[in-house]
């Protein structure tokens, strides 16, 4: 795979609210991601720009203009894509090598077990990211109200990246709407100065197979009807599914729009006539919202994994 890697360096901390466990979750999944740069593209470049993403978005549903990943943690030079053989993160060499079918070696794990990483990969000392208690007052009818928010700091030399596959023709205005998104904040607590970030932009590729059997999607994915139909979920795919939901700022404040069902990132998928999946946007627009449609992004990004079992 030949794509780009878009490195946010955290200027502070962020928030994503939490995970399955309960904990802070410390990445954002590639929907949110989609949700927040469409935001950004339609405050820098006006609704209109954005009516015409759409429009391109709609014709063409086989070759989609934008696919990136989640967000994957980095640690100095150690970048983690989704473990394809259970939760948590590993390191791209192991990734490379458990998609190519090749042995994992003497490996080591970090942050409780969170990351993996081969014995001959130096991650930085102490943990990659910590949870930070931040002290809040509400102001409400009985007066100022403390409260604790939990929010993650990423050490020095970690943060977060994002492998992404741009269309040439929609590169620069994509590019400009994530660094603007890096001064406005990505997440929630922005008003906290929360999720801002300096971007970073180089070339990324990843080793994978000749002859592909199966795909490991590094991004969220909603199947369509016709790769449902042609067995995409069958043997030897292994996934999880995770709700998804949130909200969207319109001109009358925020609006919680519809949830939908979507495989994990990690995801492993089966590849019905040799053929990588696509995956599709879903339109949760909210009822009665008119300010623009609301999409989740639900496009696969695919690597190919050796073996058909």
């Amino acid at each position: 795979m030949n794509a780009t890697l878009l490195r946010l360096v955290p200027r502070g901390p962020f928030h994503f609210g939490v995970d399955p466990s309960g904990e802070p979750s410390p990445t954002v999944g590639s929907d949110s991601l989609f949700s927040a740069l469409c935001l950004a593209m339609r405050d820098l470049f006006g609704p209109m720009r954005l009516a015409s993403f759409f429009r391109i978005i709609r014709s063409s549903s086989d070759a989609p203009p934008l696919r990136f990943s989640s967000a994957l943690p980095y640690a100095g030079d150690v970048l983690f894509p989704p473990n394809p053989a259970g939760e948590g993160w590993i390191s791209q060499r192991l990734f490379e090598a458990a998609v190519n079918g090749e042995p994992l070696g003497e490996v080591h794990r970090a942050q409780d077990g969170r990351l993996m990483a081969s014995r001959a990969e130096r991650l930085p000392p102490g943990p990659v990211w910590v949870v930070e208690e931040v002290r809040r007052a509400r102001v409400s009818h009985r007066g100022a109200e403390p409260f604790t928010d939990r929010l993650i700091r990423f050490a020095p030399g970690c943060g977060l990246a994002i492998i992404a596959q741009i269309d040439a023709d929609w590169r620069d205005d994509i590019l400009a709407a994530m660094r603007s998104l890096g001064d406005s904040g990505l997440g929630g607590r922005r008003s906290w100065g929360a999720g801002q970030f300096d971007l970073g932009v180089e070339p990324f590729e990843i080793r994978e197979p000749d002859r592909p059997g199966r795909y490991c999607t590094l991004s969220l994915y909603l199947p369509s009807a016709r790769e449902l139909e042609s067995g995409v979920l069958n043997e030897p795919a292994r996934y999880r599914i995770e709700e998804r939901s949130g909200w969207t700022a319109g001109s009358s404040g925020s609006v919680r729009h519809r949830s939908i069902r979507m495989l994990a990132a990690g995801s492993v998928l089966a590849a019905p006539a040799g053929r990588p999946p696509i995956g599709r946007l879903a339109d949760v627009t909210p009822a009665g919202y008119r300010d623009h449609e609301v999409f989740r992004a639900g496009w696969a990004l695919p690597v190919g994994m050796a073996g058909a079992a």
